[in-house]
């Protein structure tokens, strides 16, 4: 259980990286709207990760709990 979550989070970062990508092009090509689609798509994915890791804390605090007894 806790493997998929993991992945889940390691998966969200995709976002981030797109959204970086988008931003450095902003630059390169001078075009300030892909600044803003970048920064949405960056937005996505912190929406994202703060869903994620907090499902996966509770599931590694679980799983240590369990381990630990």
């Amino acid at each position: 259980m806790c493997e998929r979550r993991k992945r889940s989070v390691m998966v969200s970062n995709i976002p981030a990286i797109l959204g970086a990508v988008v931003s450095v092009l902003c630059v390169r090509f001078n075009m300030p709207e892909l600044l803003m689609i970048g920064r949405f798509i960056t937005g996505i994915n912190c929406g994202m990760y703060v869903r994620l890791s907090v499902c996966l804390s509770v599931c590694l605090s679980v799983c240590l709990s369990v381990s630990l007894s």
